[in-house]
């Protein structure tokens, strides 16, 4: 699963036009890469759902995170309350999930790196922050 490091997360919100509408980044302590993804798209979903929003794209740029999203691997059964959480918020919403390479998501990525030894999760309305 890797070696356990100082982690940060971090997404980023787009509109249909491909403009930033919002972004976050913030640390999550020692953990390996996996759980980092993981909690980034727990936490991604939970804003959605406080922002009301609908109609949602995740985009990920681990693809064992995404095959586990959709059910096609079996989730290790640390990460089980982690996948609870999000099969239960998006029973009720439309988010699909896509897996995108890491040079797609390049600006969540050094955000998210760039958090792991911040204080807290912030959210930026402008972007990069």
């Amino acid at each position: 699963m890797g070696n356990p490091s100082q982690a940060g997360i971090a997404g980023v919100l787009r509109n249909e036009r491909g403009k930033v509408v919002w972004a976050f980044a913030g640390p999550i302590g020692v953990m390996d890469a996996m759980e980092a993804e993981v909690q980034a798209t727990q936490q991604s979903i939970k804003l959605v759902v406080s922002h009301e929003l609908n109609d949602v794209v995740i985009e990920g740029g681990s693809l064992n995170i995404i095959k586990r999203l959709h059910g096609f691997l079996k989730n290790p059964w640390r990460f089980d309350s982690y996948f609870n959480e999000i099969s239960a918020y998006t029973r009720s919403l439309a988010i699909s999930f896509h897996h995108v390479c890491r040079s797609a998501n390049k600006e969540a990525d050094k955000m998210a790196r760039l958090s792991a030894f911040k204080e807290t999760l912030a959210l930026y309305d402008a972007f990069p922050p």
